[in-house]
């Protein structure tokens, strides 16, 4: 069946799509502090993590797709495209 996917773009060219329900850390930066937050939450004005970097958003889109992978890890947290994400999901 086909899932609704948050796809994130950043300034420097990186991008990663995740569905709405998986969690991802943020830097938020009014509570200037890391953050793990639903994908289907995140602003533009939150930064995505880049090994050790924070880096601003240029653009989130949405779209339709069908298929996707939830891997586990001893840390629970997974590098994809460099953007580091969880691999936890609220549903």
């Amino acid at each position: 069946h086909l899932a609704l996917f948050y796809k994130f773009e950043t300034t420097d060219g990186h991008e990663v799509s995740l569905t709405g329900a998986h969690n991802i850390p943020i830097y938020d930066r009014r509570a200037q502090r890391v953050k793990i937050i639903r994908s289907a939450d995140v602003t533009m004005q939150d930064q995505l993590i880049l090994r050790g970097r924070r880096v601003t958003l240029r653009n989130i889109s949405t779209h339709a797709a069908q298929g996707f992978y939830s891997p586990l890890t001893l840390s629970s947290y997974l590098m994809v495209n460099e953007i580091l994400t969880h691999v936890f999901s609220d549903k």
